[in-house]
């Protein structure tokens, strides 16, 4: 079973992370399939907009802990793995067309950081978003250090990824995270209602809107990225060295 899943229809590119037994956790397989199909989506003259959803219950659940407990990171393999999950976020925010992120359930570590990556985020009642990585020792990736205070305030922005708290279904709203919360039973057709309102606008309007937010970003971005990657690597260099590299919990 493939851990991506591409299809292109009605001029949106749909892409779903497609490890539902595993709540959609990342690894390897999942990131160069999800690199390779936000490429494909770019490059696509039948799609205007890319969706990036979820299968089953939940949008991603964060790092594969089964597979990280069976086969611990090596320290040779971390910049390439690193580079590769912010390779993503510069695919979401960076490339020419508009990214919609529709969210179920979790959304947890790297795999929260791609709904605020993306040009707009649906969020369903029951999603829920967590940074847990500085609880343990890690640091978060895909730009959430820098965007994160777009859409609350910077000290908020900090707790929600120092301490690691968990943000439910209203919560999101009032910390400023998620603009508004869409039903679970009608989700689908309101986000269906939602891409075909952005294909209605008219000329060139949607690629000028993502020029403009990639020329604000750019540079904050950029420099995020590289901040991460760095303390990130030091920080699972450091846990490898200890032999302590940790479990995360998810709830």
């Amino acid at each position: 079973m493939s851990p991506v899943l591409y299809e292109c229809s009605g001029r949106i590119a749909h892409i779903t992370l497609n490890r539902p037994q595993r709540l959609n956790a990342i690894n390897r397989e999942m990131l160069d399939a999800l690199e390779a199909a936000l490429k494909r989506a770019h490059a696509d003259a039948d799609a205007d907009i890319i969706l990036l959803t979820g299968s089953g219950t939940a949008f991603c659940s964060g790092d594969d802990l089964v597979e990280l407990a069976a086969s611990p990171p090596l320290q040779d393999a971390l910049e390439p793995s690193i580079a590769l999950l912010q390779a993503i976020t510069r695919l979401i925010v960076f490339g020419p067309k508009t990214v919609v992120c529709a969210v179920r359930g979790w959304a947890i570590g790297g795999g929260a950081s791609w709904p605020f990556n993306a040009d707009i985020a649906l969020w369903c009642e029951d999603a829920a978003v967590r940074f847990p990585e500085g609880l343990h020792g890690l640091f978060p990736s895909g730009g959430a250090t820098v965007l994160l205070e777009r859409f609350c305030t910077p000290h908020r922005a900090n707790e929600v990824l120092m301490l690691g708290k968990t943000l439910k279904g209203p919560e999101l709203v009032r910390a400023g995270l998620a603009a508004e919360l869409l039903p679970a039973a009608e989700f689908d057709e309101r986000v269906s209602a939602r891409l075909h309102a952005l294909l209605a606008l008219p000329g060139k309007t949607l690629s000028r809107y993502k020029a403009a937010r990639i020329s604000a970003l750019r540079e904050p971005l950029e420099r995020a990225l590289k901040a991460e990657s760095e303390q990130l690597a030091d920080a699972i260099s450091a846990l490898i060295a200890s032999g302590h590299f940790p479990v995360i919990e998810r709830a």
